[in-house]
């Protein structure tokens, strides 16, 4: 996978996902609604369990995601990479790890499962 996202004025920007397995593309241009802006400080390189109804879903065992080249750019050509980042451990509802990163190098990480399959309650 690859992907790309952008801003091109503080109210519109873009995405561009690639699917190198099926040669599949989408390139979406986005404006934010009014009174919100799109142009941020930030960049992150995520991997999430996602909420359902406010509960955490139960988190698949992907064992470890490989993430390289990666790398943002803000406006003046300034390059920042994982390297330069602060890395966050994912936890579930009762704070136990559930997933997190290893830097490896400057522009590379793996990402690990704890094997964790923790669900929410109901």
């Amino acid at each position: 996978m690859f992907v790309e996202v952008w801003s091109t004025s503080p109210t519109t920007g873009g995405v561009f996902v690639v699917d190198f397995n099926t040669q599949q593309y989408v390139s979406i241009n986005l404006t934010a609604p009014a009174g919100v802006q799109v142009a941020g400080g930030s960049a992150e390189w995520v991997l999430e369990c996602p909420s359902i109804s406010g509960n955490l879903a139960t988190l698949t065992n992907y064992v470890s995601e490989y993430v390289s080249g990666a790398y943002a750019a803000d406006t003046n050509g300034t390059t920042y990479a994982p390297a330069d980042s602060t890395p966050v451990v994912m936890v579930d509802q009762n704070m136990q790890p559930i997933s997190y990163p290893t830097l490896l190098g400057t522009n590379a990480m793996q990402i690990q499962n704890t094997g964790s399959s923790v669900t929410s309650p109901q």
